[in-house]
């Protein structure tokens, strides 16, 4: 079953899902001014959950709450969560990592960057990989990260992807514009994919408007894939094995 919000409150609202035993998917638009909160009380198969985003005020799920996509508490956890979208002002990599505790067995991750959220980044502390995140030992196996510019915070956040996910297959970098190949090869030389924590992984860079989810079509397996068109006119740097550059 999927629960599909169309909007947000023009003004601060509640949604409240009591007992949901076979909700698969919640599915939430890009938050409008802020405020909103929203509750689901029981929904034990729930595996696809997005857009979250620090501007919608409470949002809690069984045990686990997340203010302003902060968790309240890190020990409250949830399993049953594969696919998770993600949005930001910047690339939050503080906020980020302390959501992913939450979900343990996460394999998918989306991140969406919209700079009109004129959100603050986060503070804390460096990742300690003595105290690591479940999911990115055992589980991600893909990250999508959009509105890619390839600055120092852009190249900073999925540098952290590359270094510590163990088991990653697939990091997809959205850019808005064609780039060439000097460009994507220097990308690579900073992202340090000679030393990723997985060997399958492979780096691809996507040409693509801004995401969308395809909420509408219920046979859609992930409602947040879209691939968008090449980013360069050669093959061989839109998609190449990390260990090959």
């Amino acid at each position: 079953m999927t629960i599909r919000l169309c909007a947000c409150f023009s003004s601060k609202g509640e949604v409240v899902i009591e007992d949901a035993p076979c909700l698969e998917r919640l599915l939430l638009p890009c938050p409008g001014r802020g405020g909103d909160t929203i509750r689901v009380i029981k929904a034990p198969k729930l595996e696809i959950l997005g857009l979250l985003s620090p501007r919608i005020s409470e949002i809690q799920i069984a045990n686990l709450l997340l203010k302003s996509l902060t968790p309240a508490n890190l020990k409250n956890t949830i399993s049953t969560v594969k696919i998770l979208a993600l949005q930001f002002s910047v690339p939050d990599l503080n906020a980020v990592i302390d959501v992913l505790r939450c979900f343990p067995c996460l394999e998918t991750l989306y991140v969406t960057l919209r700079e009109y959220l004129k959100l603050p980044l986060k503070d804390g502390c460096e990742y300690d990989p003595l105290n690591p995140v479940k999911c990115l030992e055992t589980h991600l196996k893909k990250l999508v990260l959009e509105s890619y510019k390839g600055d120092d915070q852009d190249i900073g956040f999925a540098r952290f992807f590359v270094l510590n996910a163990k088991v990653l297959k697939e990091i997809k970098l959205r850019v808005h514009e064609k780039v060439n190949k000097e460009w994507v090869s220097d990308q690579y030389r900073l992202l340090e994919v000679g030393t990723r924590a997985s060997e399958d992984a492979q780096l691809k860079f996507i040409r693509s408007g801004y995401m969308c989810f395809n909420g509408h079509d219920l046979s859609t397996a992930d409602p947040f894939s879209f691939d968008g068109v090449d980013a360069t006119s050669d093959e061989k740097y839109l998609s190449s094995p990390l260990s090959s550059v």
